[in-house]
């Protein structure tokens, strides 16, 4: 499989090796785990092609991400996720208090899991208004330690105009020349991570029923450009995708930090938007 990137959520620089009294919150990964990023799976391309993006694909001990995803109908969502695994695959646990400037994450025991005070429509206009193109101090705090990180979050990404051959009938989904593919967002001048370009194929077909769908692999090709407002996307970000396939579109801005912790620790820090559309390609 092919996969395309040129060049986007992880957290904390090295620290002292002190380490928690307790054994739950000792890291049990001694180096980071790449578990792909953006249809890459190969960690040397992948550090060439995607640059920060990259860190997506790291596997770490703490994650805390910030999320503003747009939809082709112009809907809006805006969601977090905070998990603390001693190592991968293991269920998350209780690591402390977390926050998010001041949001905050507790842990609800019923679900064994993180949840943030706020939610739906309030969720959503927090992130937009108070991080999405600010800094944004994470900070973890139990008893006897201390993690704290400050990252600019790139602003909220979305997609302006997209030249297409029309809808498809019914549907948001836009008939794209892959040969003439012109894009523009609004430009982010303090992101310096460029914005990234991804398209994922299920196999579904112009005429596909869901049998044959099941029956494909996944084709997931990605680039990364400048953030500059506009681009002509190359026709190569559709290559192994066929003509008549339906395609699921991401135009992604994000940035990622990883750090240890003193308590040996690996986070991850991020905040990610996405502004997604449907396309056919007619070519």
């Amino acid at each position: 499989m092919k996969y395309l990137s040129v060049i986007v959520f992880l957290l904390f620089t090295m620290g002292s090796c002190q380490k928690d009294s307790e054994s739950d919150f000792e890291s049990e990964n001694e180096e980071q785990i790449f578990q792909g990023a953006f249809g890459n799976n190969d960690e040397e391309s992948a550090n060439l092609e995607l640059g920060n993006y990259m860190l997506f694909g790291y596997y770490t001990d703490f994650v805390i991400r910030l999320d503003v995803t747009e939809i082709s109908s112009g809907e809006e969502a805006g969601w977090v996720l905070t998990n603390y695994t001693p190592s991968p695959g293991m269920p998350s646990v209780d690591a402390g208090r977390v926050k998010a400037n001041q949001l905050e994450f507790n842990w609800n025991p019923s679900h064994d899991r993180y949840e943030s005070e706020l939610g739906g429509d309030e969720l959503t206009t927090f992130l937009k208004e108070e991080c999405f193109g600010n800094n944004v101090s994470f900070s973890v705090n139990r008893t006897g330690f201390d993690f704290f990180n400050e990252m600019y979050i790139p602003e909220e990404i979305k997609i302006q105009s997209i030249s297409h051959n029309g809808i498809v009938e019914g549907s948001y989904t836009q008939k794209i020349d892959r040969d003439n593919l012109q894009l523009s967002w609004n430009e982010d001048i303090n992101n310096n991570n460029g914005v990234l370009a991804f398209v994922r194929w299920d196999g579904t077909m112009n005429d596909s029923s869901l049998g044959e769908v099941l029956d494909n692999e996944w084709q997931e090709n990605s680039i990364v450009f400048p953030d500059t407002g506009s681009a002509t996307i190359p026709s190569s970000l559709f290559d192994n995708i066929p003509k008549d396939a339906r395609v699921d579109f991401n135009l992604i801005r994000a940035n990622f930090e990883i750090k240890n912790g003193i308590d040996g620790r690996s986070y991850k820090t991020y905040g990610i938007s996405f502004s997604k559309r449907k396309f056919l390609l007619i070519n």
